[in-house]
């Protein structure tokens, strides 16, 4: 069979896009028993709805994972995915959120 040949750049997207994919796929399977969860949500007028999200705690640990340990992500994404990581664990110590 033959194969079509990658650059360097684009076989390093192939293997970051499989990484993050793998671990995406085993946070979400460990989010399962959340799935359909609804959470309530306010937004900057006030006004309430549902929400049909993940776990915060699995959120917290995907996105640490984005922070810590994903191959070749930008350092901006880096600090962006530490601090989302950091918002919603303070929520969480809090008790403004349920986990």
């Amino acid at each position: 069979m033959n194969y079509a040949s990658l650059s360097d750049n684009a076989a390093r997207q192939v293997i970051d896009s499989m990484t993050i994919f793998t671990e995406y796929q085993r946070v979400k399977a460990q989010a399962q028993q959340y799935a359909g969860a609804m959470y309530a949500v306010i937004a900057v007028s006030g006004r309430m709805a549902l929400m049909r999200t993940i776990a915060p705690a699995s959120f917290v640990e995907f996105k640490r994972w984005l922070a810590e340990k994903a191959p070749h992500r930008e350092e901006a994404k880096r600090r962006r995915d530490r601090l989302q990581a950091d918002i919603v664990q303070e929520l969480l110590d809090q008790k403004l959120l349920v986990a």
